[in-house]
């Protein structure tokens, strides 16, 4: 099908709330308020985020699709969708004309769960049923489809592979009912679990989402289309889930019989015109090229801890001294933030577990004050009773006179988020350990 691999995108915050936010809405869902110096800090553009329910006046990409006539479909194996996990109100209401929810909300159910998934041994694959009927269905409308196996690629590192035949056979079913579309293959961040998440490879394979993009027959056929071009240049660049609802905003409206229309990128004013739901981008169109920006992490709003960007790192000749440094002046830096936010009655107070290992790594990255120290460390806290070789990891900038601050948020190998969860800010949950974590 000649698809178009995108080798460089990156996400933008942990896990997929921020990322398909981020991608479905095009606004800013998480806030980062540590940043190396000169680094831009970022923050929530959608504030009422979690705090109340969405509304009918979104730019959620399903309502621009709605409003350009076409119909739309949110198909989903697994809930609670992003939008209300965790701790999040959700739509409240229909948000597009068709949907997967009623079923995997009956799915909820442990003999239905039985006897339509385990006894027909079937995972996954009635929301792969579901997007099929979908595609074949004869309607007077144009269709959006936005779908989101979850299962197969999410929990083992092994799923993807056992799932490659049936999804090469079912695309080979399929490609000549979507000749005329748009297939955007797409992940909203990497893997995330297991021993190989806490590798050097595996947190790079984290920040890297994955991008396919298949083009109409029409399109595929004619590659010196501005469009094809646009692609396969932007392909081997850095972009961001942030790029990603202009350019859907962008499939929905652009005149691709018109190829001189593609030789400049989309304003926000332009976007306005084409739908006066939109208020806010912060990327821009992948079918447009991408030559008017700085392609940098912090030029992008990919926040520090999550660029794509590999520095080298190497054990620093005063490793022991630094040792000493994330034991005595890092916590009260946490513990400084823990209390800024009003949380000191709720998360663990800040305490290196010094029976456990240490690891420092000096990060070879060039700072805006040449005199500074990047520095990663990994140690565990004594709030933490896990069976981790770590329990965080943290990057500080360290200044010629000793003091410290934090490069972005701190990263938790305790995965499971009911140790954050009595916060709902996504940002302040990876800095909070409860001390009566949720047990939802």
């Amino acid at each position: 099908m000649d698809g178009i691999n995108f080798k460089h995108l990156s996400k933008v915050g942990f896990n997929s709330v921020p990322n398909q936010m981020a991608a479905l809405f095009g606004q800013k869902f998480t806030t980062v308020r540590h940043a190396p110096q000169g680094y831009p800090h970022f923050n929530m553009s959608n504030p009422y985020f979690c705090k109340q329910k969405h509304t009918k006046d979104e730019q959620y990409i399903g309502f621009v699709y709605n409003d350009l006539g076409f119909r739309t479909t949110h198909i989903v194996d697994m809930l609670p969708l992003v939008q209300v996990y965790p701790n999040c109100q959700g739509f409240g209401f229909a948000h597009t004309n068709h949907s997967s929810v009623p079923l995997s909300a009956a799915i909820s159910d442990k003999q239905f769960k039985k006897a339509v998934l385990s006894d027909s041994c079937k995972e996954f694959h009635l929301s792969i049923d579901f997007f099929e009927a979908y595609i074949k269905a004869k309607t007077p409308e144009p269709k959006f489809a936005f779908t989101m196996p979850v299962a197969p690629g999410h929990d083992q590192l092994d799923d993807p592979y056992r799932y490659d035949d049936y999804f090469y056979r079912w695309l080979r079913k399929i490609r000549n009912d979507i000749d005329d579309a748009f297939l955007l293959v797409w992940s909203d961040h990497g893997h995330h679990f297991g021993p190989f998440y806490q590798t050097d490879h595996g947190q790079t394979d984290t920040r890297n989402a994955m991008l396919t993009v298949v083009l109409p027959k029409k399109l595929r056929e004619t590659p010196l289309h501005p469009v094809v071009q646009n692609l396969r240049q932007n392909s081997i660049t850095l972009i961001s889930q942030y790029d990603m609802f202009p350019t859907l905003v962008d499939l929905a409206t652009a005149n691709f019989d018109s190829p001189d229309s593609f030789t400049k990128q989309l304003t926000l004013q332009n976007y306005q015109k084409l739908n006066n739901r939109v208020r806010e981008v912060h990327g821009d169109s992948l079918l447009r090229p991408l030559t008017h920006r700085t392609p940098t992490c912090a030029g992008l709003g990919i926040p520090f801890i999550f660029c794509l960007c590999r520095w080298p790192l190497f054990t620093p000749k005063d490793e022991a001294e630094l040792k000493k440094v994330v034991v005595n002046k890092l916590p009260p830096v946490l513990n400084a933030f823990i209390k800024s936010i009003g949380a000191e009655n709720e998360c663990e107070e800040y305490k290196v577990n010094e029976k456990e290992p240490i690891e420092i790594y000096e990060v070879a990255t060039k700072l805006v004050n040449p005199t500074n120290r990047m520095i990663r460390s990994k140690f565990s806290i004594t709030a933490f009773n896990g069976k981790l070789p770590f329990h965080l990891q943290v990057f500080f900038e360290l200044t010629s006179n000793g003091t410290i601050s934090l490069a972005g948020r701190i990263h938790r190998y305790d995965t499971a988020w009911p140790y954050g969860r009595c916060r709902v800010d996504e940002y302040e949950q990876h800095f909070c350990y409860c001390k009566s974590p949720s047990k939802k």
